[in-house]
């Protein structure tokens, strides 16, 4: 960084320069410094709610991030997680395909182990399973649905709580269904001529009928109906795995389940 020059040692303006990022950003990483500027390297405590914000903000958010009011609950499961890792890697210690690395700063890393090859046997099951599968629109799907489960239906209510009585209801709610999921918009579901398809129609189905909370209230008797099925039951012990708002049952639990941060930094997401 220092260079001698005829009237003594100078500073390498390049050389400093980059000395000074380099520690920033290394700092910035262990979170030592913050940017204030930034969205992802502030400090996050800055945010925090505090006093009357937080009394009234702490039920929802607890709920919604389905955390305890005290950590002392949450703590010992977090430790138990962390020690059922660390005792599954120190036991694949030596193993083919399990390489292990100790940085500078003495931070643990572990490779991802390699993806084991599909059997033939397997290969063969998913397309002898995929030919048996019936070909249907997801309109006729849900339509099918409504009409095993009433209480599917039943859980769309007007904002103002009450039942619709609109003629061919579910058709109007399964054409919404179909437009928010397939995200194509009413276009291409839009009927004139049939009453439960007409754009206007549609409209006031989607703004006075589906929201988070007719969606939630959905969720329950389909989850209900799909525990009364063997097959379902069959694929595991009752554990319950939440996927994009979706719970499904999961065979085993896994040390190495996490919540997906690109959608939701809830526990399970």
């Amino acid at each position: 960084m220092f260079l001698a020059g005829s009237h003594g040692s100078t500073v390498d303006k390049n050389a400093y320069t980059m000395c000074v990022l380099t520690q920033f950003h290394r700092h910035l990483k262990r979170r030592d410094v913050y940017a204030e500027a930034s969205a992802r390297w502030r400090d996050p405590r800055g945010q925090l709610l505090d006093g009357a914000d937080w009394v009234a903000a702490k039920g929802p958010a607890l709920t919604d991030l389905q955390l305890p009011e005290h950590p002392e609950t949450l703590l010992p499961e977090h430790a138990l997680v962390l020690h059922l890792a660390l005792r599954d890697v120190a036991a694949r210690l030596g193993t083919d395909g399990v390489d292990v690395t100790v940085d500078e700063e003495g931070r643990l890393h572990v490779a991802r182990l390699k993806a084991m090859p599909e059997p033939p046997s397997l290969v063969d099951l998913r397309k002898r399973v995929a030919a048996m599968l019936p070909r249907v629109d997801l309109p006729e799907l849900l339509l099918e649905v409504m009409g095993r489960v009433p209480g599917f239906e039943e859980a769309f209510t007007s904002v103002a709580g009450g039942v619709s009585k609109l003629a061919d209801f579910h058709i109007s709610v399964a054409a919404c269904l179909t437009a928010s999921a397939l995200n194509i918009g009413y276009a291409p579901v839009i009927k004139a001529g049939t009453a439960g398809l007409e754009r206007d129609r549609l409209s006031h189905v989607a703004q006075n009928y589906l929201s988070a909370e007719t969606f939630s209230l959905a969720n329950a008797p389909l989850i209900e109906e799909q525990a009364k099925i063997g097959f379902a039951r069959q694929l595991g012990g009752g554990l319950v795995a939440a996927i994009d708002g979706m719970r499904f049952v999961v065979p085993v639990p896994s040390i190495y389940t996490r919540p997906n941060r690109k959608f939701s930094a809830a526990r399970g997401a």
